[in-house]
């Protein structure tokens, strides 16, 4: 099985701390009420707390990011298996 690079790996860690450290910057800046859905007309129609609004999307990025290692890791091997099937016997 193919290894993980652990260098590649780190970089993606530091891109998804990113937001993380941003909304910890901007924490004490944001009101307690933030709105988050706006109608046709660009007014706000629904408000979430300022935890919900800043963090949210980060942890989306980072169960995106552990669903598609654990996907796609174990197929690695078969993936490399087939690529040099096909330049061999082809």
């Amino acid at each position: 099985m193919k290894q993980v690079n652990m260098r590649k790996e780190a970089i993606i860690w530091l891109i998804l701390l990113l937001p993380f450290i941003y909304s910890l910057i901007v924490w004490n800046k944001i009101p307690e009420q933030v709105p988050t859905h706006f109608n046709v007309k660009g007014e706000p129609d629904d408000y979430s707390g300022k935890a919900f609004a800043l963090l949210m999307l980060p942890f989306m990025n980072v169960i995106i990011y552990f669903i598609l290692f654990l996907l796609l890791t174990p197929f690695a091997w078969f993936i490399g298996y087939r690529a040099s099937y096909k330049k061999y016997f082809d």
